[in-house]
């Protein structure tokens, strides 16, 4: 299926998937360094087979590799960076949360010297599965968070724009290995007061990339823990301006708040609407799917509506991660089958 071939109402993974319990294992003994080169690959590769089969099984649209060779969202891109000198953990006890994340002095300019790894990605998951794929990367502005001037750099934002150079060199190699549909993810908190920088860094990534343009915006954080007002308000009028043709953003989790919004701020792009809960245990039915999506259907014309998870299911056990995309999945065809007038 290619992306011109889609249904009505789409459904699609955001990027990351739920991690099979096994690769738990795997990365204690990458880190123990009892895995060789080989071994790290076949279980990375075995790793993305069983998200591609799980996303095929549930029915889903548009896949991923699930994001299975990147570890914590962002923490292993910064093995790929050069010039940057690591923090020791300020705090080592107690509960993972902001205060207990690796930072990095940016000694030199950041480069990239062999790019980030998605071309590589792509390569094989291209090679597995037939469905059109999404190709996500995070966004300049949230691997920012984790660098600090040091001494190569007067302002924080000129960290941000070197950021951007790099990505998008690496969107552009991707794209020239077959890549359809790429996708930049940020992180709400980040930016949520200065909603101008992060149209200019968005465009600055996507510049010159002949790709379907997505961009990701996200209120999880680490743990699930929110970082910022909850509202995607502030950021319009100026994200129309964004080069993005699809942008996501999460409703589950906010009881479908701003579901309306897409009318009143005029937007005339697609929006992928996160329509599945990962802050909750509970599994939706796709009644409750459904209804969410007739809700976004009065202010979303249903030809520009794909339908997604709020997030990446990277946080959520495999288990629970299935049931609630095949809630998305069947919720999606309720819908269709009425809008077909086949209900």
């Amino acid at each position: 299926m290619a992306l011109d071939h889609l249904p009505l109402l789409p459904t699609a993974t955001i990027g990351s998937h739920s991690i099979p319990s096994w690769m738990y294992a795997v990365y204690d003994k990458m880190a123990g360094g009892e895995f060789g080169e080989v071994d790290a690959k076949e279980a990375y590769d075995d790793a993305v087979d069983t998200a591609l089969k799980d996303m095929e099984e549930a029915g889903l649209d548009i896949v991923s590799d699930g994001e299975m060779r990147r570890v914590g969202y962002i923490l292993s891109f910064y093995d790929h960076f050069a010039g940057l000198r690591k923090r020791d953990l300020p705090r080592k006890v107690g509960v993972l949360a902001y205060d207990g994340q690796h930072h990095f002095d940016a000694m030199e300019r950041v480069t990239a010297p062999n790019g980030l790894g998605l071309r590589e990605e792509f390569a094989y998951t291209k090679t597995r599965t037939t469905h059109p794929i999404k190709v996500p990367v995070p966004g300049p502005l949230t691997l920012a968070t984790h660098i600090e001037k040091g001494a190569a750099y007067g302002r924080r934002r000129d960290i941000s724009y070197d950021l951007c150079k790099i990505i998008n060199e690496e969107l552009r190699a991707v794209v020239e290995a077959g890549a359809e549909y790429v996708q930049v993810d940020e992180v709400f908190q980040v930016f949520s007061m200065r909603p101008e920088i992060l149209v200019d860094c968005y465009n600055r990534c996507v510049d010159g990339v002949k790709a379907k343009l997505g961009l990701h915006i996200c209120f999880g954080t680490l743990g699930g823990f929110g970082y910022s007002a909850r509202t995607y308000r502030p950021l319009f009028p100026a994200l129309n301006d964004c080069a993005a043709h699809n942008l996501a953003l999460e409703f589950a989790n906010r009881e479908m708040s701003e579901a309306g919004m897409w009318a009143e701020v005029k937007c005339d792009k697609e929006l992928t609407a996160g329509v599945i809960d990962l802050k909750s245990f509970a599994i939706e039915t796709p009644e409750q799917v459904a209804d969410r999506i007739r809700l976004l259907l009065k202010a979303v014309p249903a030809e520009k509506l794909f339908l997604s998870p709020d997030c990446g299911l990277a946080r959520i056990p495999r288990y629970l991660g299935k049931a609630k995309l095949k809630a998305l999945v069947e919720g999606a065809k309720i819908v269709r089958r009425e809008l077909s007038g086949a209900a």
